[in-house]
């Protein structure tokens, strides 16, 4: 016969809220929930309750929804931006400073 595989044997969860939860509790920073608009506030509502009952961070939870946004939204400034004057003088500190650190 066929040996097991890792698609085989995993074990899914009972709700979507249970599969945010866990996946939150584990540190990641955006569920992806695409069955219908009910499981994603379904999905909200856990989160919610995660974070009330101190399970989730509150600083956790809003560089989590920073790191969301910046996904969605992208750069505050966008692309125009890169290799701007003030850009060019900020790499060159990194630069320098870093230098000074291994000398």
């Amino acid at each position: 016969g066929h040996g097991r595989t890792s698609l085989d044997s995993h074990q899914a969860l009972p709700t979507v809220e249970a599969a945010a939860s866990r996946f939150l509790e584990a540190g990641g920073d955006l569920a992806l929930i695409c069955r219908s608009g009910e499981h994603q506030l379904a999905a909200a509502r856990a989160i919610r309750r995660l974070r009330d009952a101190g399970r989730l961070a509150e600083e956790e939870a809003r560089r989590a929804r920073r790191r969301a946004a910046w996904g969605r939204l992208g750069p505050a400034q966008g692309p125009k931006v890169i290799g701007a004057p003030e850009h060019r003088a900020l790499a060159e500190e990194v630069r320098r400073r870093a230098g000074e650190a291994f000398r």
